[in-house]
């Protein structure tokens, strides 16, 4: 098996036992993470193959995909594969030895082995299992958190709390918990009441209110509270998620989409489908200007966005989805939505600041057959899983 997955990643280098020794290796039992394609992956070793590949299974999403370290003498791959489309992060060999616990990389993306595939960026890995342990939070335990991670769309703050509902309340930074020791630059301002919670940023000298986060008793789900991300006016400008530190993994936020879409390669994007929810990786733009990376949700598939009519009145945006059967899904949107007999401009108006999703039409098309399948959504997203 290991032999046709090395052949699927298109190198013509050959494997050997002897490079196993001289990289790292999981043993059988051993948890590697993995993160590439917006996704946090581990991959559980249940043995090694006569070439001194380690095969096992990857967790990702809720889902159990067959996964494979193979050792090669240009590059260490992580491939975890989901039915016909392979997700691999490439480890260059130089500098890597026996005892190399982080390991950074280039992803990419194959729907099959008729592909040529695309990239997603960087990825990295640690040899050991960086899932976080954490209890599920309660409104009433609320208080009693004194470490917060806070994703935002402007990235991941962090904040230290000593006590709630007084100025100031504790020390932030923009960036994780272990910068907090180091150079804290902004104070954390709490709110907590039996209506809402809240995290807000501020300068130190002099005060001044930068941007927060608030959740309503509404917002906790799975764990975290999912909030409002406000300016420091108090308008809403994205969705932001507050979860204990080392608790659990960084969780999508997202700026309020505004018309025409900004599209760039490095972007994350949310689409909801018919068929499921997926989050795609748009890491390349190509010569025609098409943006092109990989979705993952309950299927794998090749991403690809595309503008079309852009400037005029017709302006439409295509987020595409290959899959491995050769069927192209397309979510179209653009900014006039239809409801009954007329269309409404969807970017006005306060509706879209409760989800940030920029609604449209869900389209399939097998071969030469197109049709519509109902309604779709899509969002750009900011994750700390990238």
């Amino acid at each position: 098996m290991t032999r046709l997955v090395r052949w699927l990643t298109l190198t013509a280098a050959l494997a050997s036992p002897a490079l196993a020794q001289s990289q790292p290796h999981p043993q059988a039992g051993a948890t590697w993470t993995f993160v590439l394609g917006a996704q946090m992956m581990t991959f559980k070793a249940k043995g090694t193959d006569k070439d001194g590949d380690a095969l096992g299974q990857v967790n990702v999403g809720g889902r159990q995909l067959s996964g494979f370290v193979l050792h090669e003498a240009d590059a260490l791959r992580f491939v975890a594969v989901d039915k016909t489309t392979w997700w691999i992060c490439r480890v260059p060999t130089t500098g890597l030895t026996s005892s190399s616990t982080v390991l950074n990389g280039a992803a990419r993306v194959y729907l099959s082995q008729r592909e040529s595939g695309h990239d997603l960026g960087t990825c990295r890995g640690e040899t050991r299992n960086l899932l976080p342990q954490g209890q599920a939070l309660t409104w009433a335990g609320i208080p009693a958190v004194g470490d917060w991670e806070i994703d935002t769309p402007d990235g991941i703050y962090a904040a230290r709390l000593t006590s709630f509902g007084k100025t100031p309340s504790g020390q932030a930074v923009k960036g994780r918990l272990g910068d907090l020791g180091a150079a804290p630059n902004l104070l954390a301002l709490t709110t907590y009441d039996p209506q809402g919670f809240s995290i807000n940023f501020a300068t130190a000298r002099p005060v001044e209110l930068q941007t927060g986060c608030l959740a309503s008793l509404d917002g906790l789900k799975d764990g975290v509270l999912q909030g409002q991300y406000l300016s420091s006016g108090g308008t809403p400008v994205g969705l932001c998620v507050m979860r204990p530190a080392r608790t659990t993994l960084p969780r999508l936020a997202s700026a309020l989409p505004r018309w025409p879409l900004a599209l760039g390669a490095g972007q994350v994007w949310e689409m909801g489908m018919p068929e499921g929810t997926f989050t795609g990786v748009a890491a390349e733009r190509t010569a025609s200007g098409e943006l092109t990376g990989g979705w993952f949700g309950p299927t794998s598939g090749l991403l690809s966005i595309e503008r079309v009519d852009g400037g005029s009145a017709q302006e439409r945006v295509f987020f595409f989805r290959h899959d491995d059967q050769g069927v192209i899904h397309a979510c179209v949107v653009e900014q006039g939505r239809d409801i009954g007999i007329a269309k409404v401009d969807q970017f006005d108006g306060p509706g879209l600041q409760l989800t940030n999703r920029v609604l449209g039409r869900a389209l399939r098309q097998e071969g030469d057959d197109l049709e519509a399948t109902g309604e779709c959504w899509v969002r750009p997203v900011v994750t700390g899983l990238k």
